[in-house]
């Protein structure tokens, strides 16, 4: 099911002007294929979406008012979709006592905050997952 996408309004900071940015059937598929993907290379993009990647030039869509915070805005509510794979993947790394995976890929999506947690918190995480593992016999 494709999700309705509406006009962004922003209100550009240096005036009161209001812009409405309305994507185009093309700049949709773009989006979409990018995040389905996995990238921002537009030679990629352009490859599987069959849309020349010269749209995505600034004289094209990056040129367009609006368009670089629509993509901003759709490339952050549609990847939510890889979370689930990315969190499988990071906990897998996180068994064997690798955190680093998960954490980076978790902090990028908004699900952990900055550094700035104390310190017992990672020690508290250690102490659970050691628990975890030997509760179920789990090897490195």
């Amino acid at each position: 099911m494709k999700e309705e996408i509406t006009s962004l309004v922003e209100i550009r900071k240096e005036s009161t002007e209001i812009v409405s940015f309305k994507p185009t059937p093309a700049m949709i598929v773009w989006v979409e294929t990018a995040i389905r993907l996995g990238t921002l290379k537009p030679a990629a993009i352009s490859k599987e979406s069959n849309i020349s990647r010269t749209n995505w030039s600034r004289g094209k869509w990056l040129g367009k008012e609006g368009f670089y915070d629509w993509f901003v805005n759709e490339w952050r509510k549609r990847r939510s979709h890889i979370i689930p794979q990315l969190d499988a993947i990071g906990l897998h790394h996180a068994l064997k006592g690798d955190f680093s995976f998960w954490k980076a890929m978790n902090k990028k999506v908004g699900d952990l905050p900055d550094d700035n947690v104390p310190a017992g918190v990672s020690v508290q995480v250690n102490n659970l997952v050691e628990k975890q593992r030997d509760t179920y016999s789990l090897d490195e």
